[in-house]
């Protein structure tokens, strides 16, 4: 067990030592919600259990205080600029793409051009020359 520990993750460690919900039936028939430490279904910690609702209410408490409406706007900030230069890049991407295929559309038409030219040319120089009356 000693060797597993020394080797767990930050993350396996604190599922370890996290509490769990869970609920029981009081004498009465009425439910009880509780949180439990997980440890203490092992009898290896002594912390005692906390009523649900009470343990619930200072998390939400507690989020409310560090997600304030200047932290919601900092956030939505942040986001907006991380989005804004992902559309860029996507944008500069889909441009240069595009850029790509109008050269080898205007490569094609020059050489289009370029062929009927030299058509042309080779025509004039067969045809019989030309006889005003």
């Amino acid at each position: 067990m000693g060797r597993r520990r020394r080797n767990e993750t930050e993350e396996q460690r604190a599922r370890r030592e996290l509490m769990s919900g869970t609920s029981g039936t009081g004498r009465n028939g009425k439910k009880h919600s509780y949180y439990i430490c997980n440890n203490r279904k092992k009898h290896k910690c002594d912390k005692q259990n906390v009523i649900k609702d009470i343990i619930e209410e200072l998390v939400v408490e507690k989020c409310r205080e560090l997600l304030s409406d200047e932290v919601i706007n900092k956030m939505i900030g942040l986001f907006l600029a991380k989005s804004d230069q992902e559309y860029a890049k996507s944008e500069t991407a889909r441009l240069e793409k595009k850029s790509i295929e109008l050269d080898k559309q205007i490569n094609n038409l020059t050489m289009s051009i370029a062929i009927c030219t030299a058509a042309s040319r080779r025509r004039q120089l067969r045809a019989p020359p030309y006889v005003r009356r």
